[in-house]
């Protein structure tokens, strides 16, 4: 009995994220944590070179095929194309970059700049849509 309740309660208390209904019932969003405080080169098991791009919170607001990301602080809002296989998939325009939200909640942010490519993880929520 023990072992089917530790089993259960990552079930139980992981934000499952339902994107194909809620994109089914129009305009959505989700709030997003970085999980570190900057962006690092890769990530595996650690953050591998640190970089000194900081990683924010941000809002996604999606409606169709079409997502608004909102980051605190100075940067702009971006837009960028969605695409759906399981994961959802924001593509930013006018860039490489993207962002991964799994169904499970967790996030993963690619940007690409002059530098290099980096990357930030994190956990997303739903939350209203703006």
């Amino acid at each position: 009995m023990r072992s089917l309740l530790l089993l259960l309660l990552p079930l139980t208390t992981t934000p499952y994220l339902h994107h194909a209904a809620a994109a089914e019932a129009g305009p959505h969003g989700y709030h997003c944590e970085p999980a570190r405080p900057v962006f690092c080169r890769n990530i595996h098991v650690a953050c591998a070179g640190r970089t000194g791009v900081p990683a924010v919170p941000f809002r996604v607001s999606i409606d169709g095929a079409v997502a608004r990301l909102d980051f605190d602080g100075p940067e702009p809002s971006v837009h960028g194309k969605v695409t759906e296989s399981g994961d959802l998939v924001i593509r930013l325009e006018n860039s490489r970059s993207w962002i991964r939200i799994r169904p499970d909640g967790r996030y993963s942010h690619r940007i690409y700049r002059k530098g290099g490519a980096a990357m930030s993880q994190g956990t997303c929520r739903s939350a209203p849509s703006r």
